[in-house]
């Protein structure tokens, strides 16, 4: 045998493996190219595609007031003395509970999410951008004997004391607050106001 005959049949051993080889390395990496764009996408969006849920932006209703940060009470609901406040929800707190509705919704085959909106924090969503109507979130929410159980207590809260004047002047520049109007569903009363 020849040195040239030798070097040709080491070179066609050779060259397909060389071949295969590149080929192994090109689909790596297209794999690791793949992974790369899922991880651009962003993790809601890949997650939403794992899950085969689409969230479409949420339709918020502009006929429906937008909740202030701070909420007036003419008594603290979590105490038993004292007079008029303001109470403002803690972030986690917020978080938690929309966390807990998720979850019930999900248990009552509801797929939503919920505090999206910042003007309603507590609001729920459904994947086409509705929000859950009220029978549904009421069904979600009751207990074993129909009865709406909410799980909240006063470390949820930022707690304000009110003077009579304070509350006066929170209740002029705030008039959807007013006692009777309902958070902005029923117009606010003018009489005891009339000096906003």
């Amino acid at each position: 045998m020849s040195v040239d005959s030798d070097v040709a049949a080491v070179r066609a051993a050779l060259l397909p493996a060389i071949a295969r080889d590149a080929r192994r390395r090109r689909g790596r990496r297209l794999w690791a190219a793949g992974l790369a764009v899922i991880a651009l996408l962003g993790g809601s969006t890949a997650v939403a595609a794992a899950t085969g849920v689409i969230w479409s932006t949420p339709k918020i209703d502009a006929g429906v007031p937008t909740v202030p940060e701070w909420t007036y009470y003419a008594h603290n609901p979590f105490s038993k003395d004292g007079g008029p406040v303001l109470l403002h929800r803690h972030p986690d707190s917020l978080a938690k509970a929309n966390h807990a509705m998720e979850a019930k919704l999900a248990t009552a085959g509801v797929t939503a999410r919920c505090g999206t909106d910042a003007g309603h924090p507590l609001a729920c969503f459904l994947p086409s951008g509705e929000l859950v109507d009220g029978a549904t979130m009421s069904a979600a929410l009751a207990g074993p004997n129909g009865i709406v159980v909410i799980d909240e207590g006063p470390q949820d809260y930022d707690t304000k004391p009110l003077t009579a004047a304070e509350a006066h002047a929170w209740l002029c520049a705030h008039p959807t607050q007013r006692p009777g109007a309902d958070g902005g569903e029923k117009p606010a009363p003018t009489e005891g106001y009339e000096d906003c």
